[in-house]
């Protein structure tokens, strides 16, 4: 967890070090929102980035609030990638009880610029 923030840190580091730092842009997101989960159900759902290509796995992070939902996510590795570059993440689990779930995913791309991306989705789970 560690190592993630300190690789971070260091490309933003190497970023301002010479002058350009990742820019906020439309990534793009195959979904715009999550279908609704019910308590107790297998959920599944994939979320591609549409836009530049994430090499490493600190390219793609989330947050999930509250915390032991029953929701978990692991990051997409791109089939058609020849190097194995992340494309996305897979949103799955049972979840455990009723109400709202905010999911933030947020990181960056390389395309001819760094992309900075960030959204919150909203998995409603009814009882």
């Amino acid at each position: 967890m560690l190592l993630k923030y300190v690789n971070l840190l260091l490309l933003g580091l190497l970023l301002l070090a010479s002058g350009c730092s990742p820019i906020p842009c439309d990534a793009g997101f195959s979904a715009d929102e999550l279908a609704e989960a019910a308590v107790g159900q297998q959920y599944s759902k994939k979320i591609e980035i549409l836009k530049g290509a994430m090499p490493n796995e600190n390219n793609i992070n989330w947050d999930i609030v509250p915390e032991n939902t029953g929701i978990t996510i692991t990051r997409l590795i791109d089939d058609n990638s020849r190097n194995s570059f992340y494309k996305g993440v897979l949103i799955s689990g049972v979840p455990k009880f009723q109400g709202n779930i905010a999911i933030r995913i947020y990181g960056f791309s390389y395309s001819s610029k760094t992309c900075a991306f960030d959204k919150t989705f909203t998995l409603k789970v009814n009882p």
